[in-house]
């Protein structure tokens, strides 16, 4: 049985929108969602842009959303720095990484997931549960606490580096493929005889 999901339409300005990585519910770094343009003013909104994030993961999906690992798309709107959701994607697979790399992202998870739920050292603060197999509680709530004070990184596209094409670009066609009547692959080479014969003749 097919299914037809339609989204409402809105003009977004691609500046602002971000690709989002949890795993096992630790928010592991944001990246600019257009990878092909550098926006100069993102860098002074960095603080800014990350904690907007960090309120909106925390307060609005985690705990709310059935998985634990995910990729959101979150859009900001500039006037009132309010958070709209766009898309859930699947942590991993054909999902695009964009400015991370998956084996970036499960460095820093590694990184999170150890200095969350560890017992701290002698001398050091203790900012989680202290058992060595705490219950999911425990880190829950270790998880809660590092989402206040974790610096999550955001990646953008500085300038003068090199640019990545859009991601639209991958389902684009030339305009002559796209008119092709019918669709099939078969009708695609017959289209395509057709039109070798008739440059042949008319040379």
């Amino acid at each position: 049985r097919l299914v037809l999901a339609l989204r409402k339409w809105f003009d977004l300005k691609t500046s602002m929108e971000f690709r989002c990585f949890v795993h096992e519910e630790f928010l592991l770094g944001i990246s600019q969602r257009d990878c092909s343009s550098n926006y100069e003013f993102l860098v002074e909104w960095r603080k800014e842009i990350v904690s907007t994030i960090k309120e909106f993961y925390r307060n609005t999906i985690r705990g709310r959303f059935p998985l634990k690992s995910f990729v959101f798309d979150a859009y900001i709107r500039q006037r009132d720095w309010k958070v709209f959701l766009i898309d859930f994607n699947p942590y991993g697979g054909f999902t695009q990484p964009l400015l991370f790399s998956w084996k970036d992202l499960e460095e820093i998870h590694e990184a999170l997931k150890e200095n969350t739920i560890r017992p701290p050292a002698i001398g050091e603060s203790r900012t989680g549960p202290t058992s060595e197999h705490p219950d999911e509680d425990h880190v829950a709530s270790a998880i809660d606490d590092l989402l206040l004070s974790q610096d999550v990184e955001l990646r953008l596209v500085d300038k003068g580096t090199a640019m990545r094409p859009g991601v639209g670009m991958y389902s684009r066609l030339p305009a002559d493929l796209r008119d092709v009547p019918g669709g099939t692959v078969d009708e695609l080479l017959d289209w395509c005889q057709a039109a070798n014969r008739e440059a042949t003749n008319s040379s």
